[in-house]
């Protein structure tokens, strides 16, 4: 990718191959008084929230004689649009270096490929809209003029920070949220409707941008897309390191993600503000891939939760805490902060780290386990130090044992497109120093974690070279985040600054044809839009571990067919005990038998519908429950952002005999949730499956926290083994009576 600026008015263009993106700076002249003043110092008159035209440009365009190409600069991406005193500058990001790759497959030579890219910032760029009398850095890059911008240039400061080996992006999936459906391609619409905004360092940089592209038509939208010129960019650490073992070909990946969420202030000096944001929050996902399996697990490390302060200093000279208000004020904004991780992990489990023989700490604990208990969240105040986790490290995670084991750990069959574990909760590791303490809890856990989870993967075990990867990147993640936030504190009142201009920044953007094109068809948006009915056929049937070469059209089509109209729209089928349900089959699953009834399903509705063919969207399989969504061709267009969820229920959420699986997708503008299930066998389990279908209720989310309730038509279907008490004969007498109320007394 190329960029070029223009003379006469001033612009910028990022040009690709396929697409050119034009910024040019308008001026408000309508304020004379303003503008009076301001002419006489050779500036036209600026309005308070400066304003960008934004335009596709042709190819053509570019090799006329008011532009001129910056050579000098590599361009990988566009940070967005940044102003600094009434200046407004394009953000575009040059050397990038590839550090991580959490999903990749074995070439024929057995080499890794990977097919997921996370790349480091190393250089960043800022060309004004305003003026040129920095283009000429740009166009020599030598030292001196590279200490200039640095230095000199209006930017110089977040230069050097976007460029402190701190920042990475990717273009390949989304990087905010931990890994869930690796299977699904990236989509970009997706990404932004799903991105954890609280982890994108330069959303407001790309906010206007992104409701440009919004307007954009759908053949513009895919130029756009294609250039690719977005990038979305979070702070902390990432690094994939390749495990050295003869007998296992695997990777480790640690990615660390800082929040903005409390960027005002970003500090370890004091806890939650106001709008209950926490000054420190870093979300933590250690990855392991090898050529079967991806195992992910998230942990959550940050500042207490409450209103206090570091007084004269850092906690580490022996400095103490403060409290900002009273034991009982503040629990709303407590509430809401844990409010928001529930609704996008599940279960919390707190675990506070309290230094021993600390008053004021202790007295911070106590009111933490307050909070807590008023809040209805288990917390565990671990009293210990750096030394007790280095030197004992198996007398705290044995305290944590349980909420290590209610919480989970995703896994997933890659071969064979099988969910294996789905992560359900979250730890979230609280301290007064967010930082080491956390850390060396953090990397505790996920280690045990690792060794849990694979004791249900069969032909994946621990090894030694794996753990010794695994804590090394552990160790680097620990010495990139310190990092980080030693820079904060050596000097706060700066660092303060930098992120609230970088925060604040606001441009407009003005681009008329397509706002009014907008415009215009949100007047008359009942002309062309219209309600359509459409045929879901669901249907679900206990296999019973057998691989039927039967007829089942005649289940399918129960009515037969004559017409078009006899055929669904869609098709979504749920199948129970697909595999035997013994601990041996449960473990090694073999992928045909999904594959033998995507097949036989999608044959079979071919076969009567000569002219429509109908397609698999999707499938995923959770031991032995397997659910499939069929659509005619035509009409998979109109299906988006498609997302599939799992939840264990056997022997109480560990193995995957009993569970559900979940599919949530919009067709046009209405937003589907499909389910099948198997819950607990046996005439006396009765309060068991009812704890089934609340633990199913309960854990099934998908993106953003969106759960089943949420959306507009939904279709649970399985094998519930709800029993009526009566003889076969009598029920069916009853069912030809319509005799419902006689049935629902003996339910």
């Amino acid at each position: 990718m190329r960029i070029f600026v223009g003379r006469n008015p001033r612009s910028v263009v990022l040009s690709s191959e396929s697409y050119s993106l034009k910024f040019e700076r308008l001026y408000d002249r309508s304020n004379q008084t303003q503008g009076n003043v301001q002419a006489q110092q050779g500036q036209p008159n600026q309005i308070k929230a400066p304003t960008v035209s934004i335009k596709n440009v042709s190819a053509s365009e570019l090799v006329k004689d008011g532009y001129r190409e910056l050579r000098a600069l590599r361009l990988n991406g566009l940070l967005g649009l940044l102003t600094i005193n009434g200046d407004v500058y394009v953000v575009v990001v040059g050397g990038v270096q590839s550090i991580g790759y959490p999903r990749w497959h074995l070439d024929d030579s057995s080499k890794i490929t990977p097919e997921q890219s996370i790349n480091k910032i190393l250089e960043v760029d800022f060309i004004s809209l305003d003026t040129e009398i920095y283009d000429h850095l740009f166009f020599d890059r030598s030292e001196q003029n590279f200490d200039k911008l640095l230095h000199e240039h209006p930017c110089g400061v977040y230069k050097r920070l976007f460029a402190d080996g701190s920042f990475y992006y990717t273009k390949d999936y989304d990087l905010t949220n931990a890994v869930k459906s690796p299977g699904l391609t990236h989509n970009l619409d997706y990404a932004i409707d799903n991105f954890d905004t609280s982890f994108i360092w330069n959303a407001n940089l790309i906010g206007e941008i992104i409701n440009w592209r919004g307007r954009l038509s759908m053949k513009e939208k895919q130029a756009f897309d294609n250039a690719p010129f977005l990038m979305f960019v979070i702070r902390g650490f990432c690094k994939t390191s390749i495990v050295n073992d003869p007998d296992l070909t695997a990777t480790v990946t640690v990615l660390s993600r800082v929040s903005t969420e409390g960027h005002k202030s970003i500090s370890d000096s004091e806890g939650m503000h106001e709008d209950s944001r926490v000054s420190t929050i870093i979300e933590t996902e250690t990855i392991v891939t090898t050529d079967s399996f991806i195992l992910s697990y998230t942990q959550i490390a940050g500042n207490i939760p409450l209103f206090y302060e570091i007084i004269d200093g850092q906690l580490l000279s022996g400095k103490k805490l403060k409290l900002l208000k009273q034991p009982g004020e503040g629990q709303n904004e407590f509430n809401k902060h844990f409010d928001t991780l529930e609704s996008k992990f599940g279960i919390v489990s707190v675990v506070n780290l309290v230094k021993s023989r600390s008053d004021s700490q202790e007295t911070l604990a106590s009111i933490y386990k307050q909070y807590s208990d008023t809040r209805g969240i288990k917390i565990s105040n671990i009293p210990c130090g750096s030394q007790t986790l280095n030197k004992s490290p198996h007398k705290v995670l044995y305290s944590l044992k349980q909420d290590i084991y209610e919480c989970g750990a995703f896994a997933y069959n890659i071969k064979k497109g099988i969910y294996f574990g789905k992560q359900t909760g979250v730890i979230r590791i609280s301290a007064a120093d967010p930082i080491e303490k956390p850390i060396l809890l953090e990397k505790l856990i996920s280690k045990e974690v690792l060794e849990l989870a694979t004791k249900e993967l069969d032909g994946f075990s621990i090894t030694s070279p794996l753990l010794e990867v695994h804590d090394k990147l552990w160790s680097e993640n620990h010495f990139w985040l310190e990092r980080v936030y030693a820079k904060n504190q050596k000097n706060y009142n700066k660092s303060a600054k930098i992120y609230l201009k970088l925060f604040s920044s606001h441009v407009k953007l003005f681009d008329p044809v397509h706002f009014y094109i907008s415009q215009y068809l949100r007047q008359f948006r009942s002309s062309f839009t219209h309600m359509k009915d459409i045929k879901v056929f669901a249907g679900t049937f206990n296999v019973s571990g057998k691989l039927s070469k039967d007829d089942i059209s005649q289940w399918i089509f129960p009515n037969g067919v004559t017409t078009e109209e006899d055929f669904a729209d869609v098709y979504v089928f749920g199948l129970e005990e697909v595999v035997e349900l013994t601990p041996g089959h449960m473990l090694a699953i073999d992928p045909y038998i999904k594959q033998f009834w995507e097949k036989k399903l999608l044959d079979t509705i071919n076969y009567y519908d000569k002219d429509s063919s109908y397609t698999k969207v999707w499938s995923s399989q959770l031991g032995g429950v397997l659910l499939i969504l069929l659509m005619k061709s035509s009409e998979s267009l109109k299906v988006k952002h498609v997302e599939g969820d799992v939840k264990k229920t056997g022997f109480g959420g560990i193995t995957s005999n009993k569970g559900a699986v979940a599919v949530s997708f919009n067709y046009s503008a209405t937003r589907f949730c499909v389910l099948v299930s198997h819950l607990a066998a046996g005439l006396e389990n009765v309060e068991q499956r009812h704890n089934d279908y609340k633990m199913i209720s309960k854990n099934i989310r998908f993106s953003r926290g969106l759960r089943i309730k949420d959306h507009d038509a939904i279709i649970w279907m399985g094998d519930f083994n709800y029993r009526i008490l009566m003889s076969n004969e009598e029920v069916r007498k009853l069912i030809a009576l319509k005799d419902y109320k006689s049935l629902f007394e003996k339910d």
